[in-house]
């Protein structure tokens, strides 16, 4: 055998060792961070992205999340939630979404008989196009669906959702949560109004100015018995 067919020899040798050496790689549990395992090259600046950022994302797909605190109950209540529908100022129809105990089970591990809790918050998850959104509402225990379409007499028309703010619970009566309510137009203007409040309160000026203004709304109501 030659040199030349020597080196080639001890090259095949040395690649077959390196191959069969990485095929038989230790088997050892991953303990790096999950942000590290879920995104290795940091694709997605997992660190600089914040809360707002991410629910803002939603935002332009249609989706907002609207989360209420419930009261704290050691006994069990019965919860309604409401969808009253107004035409210019008037109640038209009311829809109940639910009627239901406010109490769940579950279990803890090692232990066969459930437990009984009592739900502590309610969740409100929505997905708009334009004059239609669809409700997935989150109790702890399960979830419903509702959905809205409401009527849209412009091209220009638009609907949007406002949420009620330092929303407190009082027994046997009913608190506004949410409107999904529609843009209007005052004569001589060419371009569609929404009210620029934010965050809705009851007995507050510019809540019922939107309330006043607006054609046609939605308001979604917990009552707790």
């Amino acid at each position: 055998m030659n040199y030349n067919s020597k080196n080639l020899l001890l090259i095949f040798l040395l690649s077959q060792i390196s191959i069969t050496h990485g095929i038989s790689q230790e088997i050892k549990r991953d303990n790096r961070i999950s942000t590290i395992v879920e995104d290795e090259y940091n694709q997605y600046d997992e660190g600089a992205i914040s809360k707002t950022d991410i629910l803002k994302g939603l935002e332009l797909l249609g989706v907002r999340v609207h989360k209420f605190d419930l009261p704290g109950s050691s006994a069990e209540s019965t919860i309604t939630l409401l969808a009253r529908e107004f035409k210019n100022g008037k109640e038209v129809s009311i829809d109940t979404i639910t009627n239901t105990s406010n109490g769940y089970y579950y279990w803890e591990t090692g232990n066969s008989d459930p437990y009984i809790d009592y739900i502590k918050s309610l969740t409100i998850f929505s997905n708009t196009d334009d004059n239609k959104s669809e409700l997935q509402i989150d109790l702890t225990s399960f979830m419903i669906n509702h959905k809205l379409e409401l009527e849209k007499t412009s091209e220009h028309q638009f609907y949007q959702w406002r949420k009620y703010q330092k929303t407190r619970l009082i027994q046997n009566k009913e608190i506004p949560l949410l409107i999904f309510a529609s843009s209007w137009q005052r004569p001589h203007e060419d371009f569609q109004r929404f009210c620029g409040v934010v965050r809705l309160a009851e007995g507050d000026p510019d809540t019922q100015e939107l309330l006043d203004e607006s054609p046609h709304y939605v308001l979604i109501s917990l009552l707790v018995e």
